[in-house]
């Protein structure tokens, strides 16, 4: 016989039903007495100092890339070797490594934009100086440019585009974007058909293979 159909199990039955309201009624106000978290809180830790001197950049205008080690890659938009600006590798110990110091000239200067990486481990960026000696009284009006990593640890730079002033546009502030078939797409701040202080469409460049 099953004990709940009894008078004796109507009266357990019963009990363990006022046994759950119970439980239920002092659980629920201590779920809504539970207090909010605690906003979480940051310490700042300085990875490294700009010093603008012996070959060390200064002014790094734009944001940072990482890879998988835990390295950081941009630039500065001034410093370097020549005074024009550099790209630089910081590790996760701090220590700072110049990859590339620009001069100026027909390699481009004063980067005031970041970086993209491919999957080759190749960078991308251009520069708002430097490239064509025509333009912009012989200061030129920008490159965009493609940082190669060599076996020895150096890297090369290759200039992929010098803008003239002209249709292509001049001063090419803000960072690249490189989608999966290899093209580089950006803008100019001045330039382009209409001479407008933006292009009317992004400036297409092709990579080398």
């Amino acid at each position: 016989m099953n004990p709940y159909n009894t008078e004796a199990g109507s009266l357990a039955r019963w009990r363990a039903a006022c046994v759950a309201l119970a439980f239920a009624m002092v659980f629920v106000p201590s779920v809504l007495a539970t207090p909010p978290a605690q906003a979480q809180t940051y310490k700042e830790k300085v990875l490294y100092r700009f010093t603008g001197t012996g070959g060390d950049g200064d002014s790094p205008d734009a944001g940072l890339v990482g890879d998988a080690a835990g390295n950081l890659y941009g630039t500065t938009s001034g410093g370097g070797l020549a005074g024009w600006g550099t790209v630089f590798k910081l590790d996760p110990t701090g220590k700072e490594t110049l990859l590339y110091s620009f001069t100026g000239g027909t390699d481009g200067g004063d980067p005031e934009a970041g970086l993209v990486r491919d999957a080759n481990g190749n960078f991308y960026g251009a520069t708002l100086s430097g490239g064509d000696s025509r333009c912009n009284a012989a200061h030129g009006c920008g490159v965009v440019f493609k940082l190669t990593p060599n076996m020895d640890g150096s890297w090369t730079e290759k200039v992929l585009h010098r803008f003239t002033g002209g249709a292509d546009g001049e001063y090419p502030s803000a960072g690249l974007t490189l989608d999966k078939a290899g093209s580089l797409y950006g803008t100019t701040s001045q330039g382009g058909v209409n001479r407008c202080y933006l292009t009317p469409s992004p400036a297409l460049h092709r990579r080398d293979a």
